[in-house]
Formats: structure tokens, C-alpha cells, sequence
């Protein structure tokens, strides 16, 4: 990830599928103005809670990683449109938000896991 990415505030899609990312970095909340973030079939291990703060997503997906949950802050993401978070075995949607796009049947299994 390039240093400098929470400067490029009007960068409406962000794309880092199959790479070898493991984390992304917290500056990314930064990025109110995207719209599409895909980092699906990387490894990631873990995303930061400032991924809350992008409230303009209409899709986001991160599925195919090595994650196994998100930060308690995640159960504010709501992408307008898609959110895949399945293929990341043993992934935990305690901290999905239960009335969000990412609380699926696809994602968590069942709805009942995600956060209330």
C-alpha cells in the first residue's frame, strides 16, 4: 500500500484483488468518497474499524482472505449494493451489523451471528 493513500479523498474505486496484502492501512477511513473497494482473494488478516467511515460504499468485498472477523466498528459498514465476505474460513460476523448488506446467509451462515 502506497503511503499517502488517506490524501486521495475523492478516489472513488479502489481495487487490490488477488494480491498478497495482508492488512490494510487505518488511514483508509480517509477515502469517504469510494464508492467500490475490492480486496477479495488476497490475505488478508485483518481490516482497520476506520472502514466504518466510508459510508458511501455500494460494494465492498473481501471475501477469499484469511480473515476470520472484523473490528467491533465494522457493524456500521453498509454497502448500498454488495458485501462479500464469505471464503474466509472460520470467519466469526459477531461484529457484522445485523441489519446491514453484510449480514447474509452467504457471509455469516446465519443472520442470527451478526451484531444486534
Amino acid at each position: 500500500m502506497p503511503s499517502g493513500l488517506g490524501a486521495l479523498t475523492s478516489l472513488v474505486a479502489l481495487g487490490l484483488r488477488n494480491t498478497d496484502i495482508t492488512t490494510l492501512p487505518s488511514e483508509i477511513g480517509a477515502l469517504t468518497a469510494l464508492t467500490l473497494m475490492y480486496v477479495d482473494n488476497s490475505e488478508l488478516t485483518a481490516v482497520p474499524g476506520e472502514l466504518a467511515a466510508l459510508t458511501a460504499l455500494d460494494n465492498l468485498r473481501l471475501n477469499g482472505n484469511n480473515l476470520v472477523g472484523v473490528p467491533a466498528a465494522f457493524h456500521q459498514v453498509d454497502p448500498t449494493f454488495q458485501c462479500w465476505l464469505d471464503s474466509n474460513d472460520g470467519f466469526d460476523c459477531a461484529n457484522v451489523g445485523a441489519s446491514t448488506e453484510c449480514c447474509s446467509e452467504e457471509n455469516c451462515g446465519s443472520v442470527s451471528s451478526c451484531y444486534t
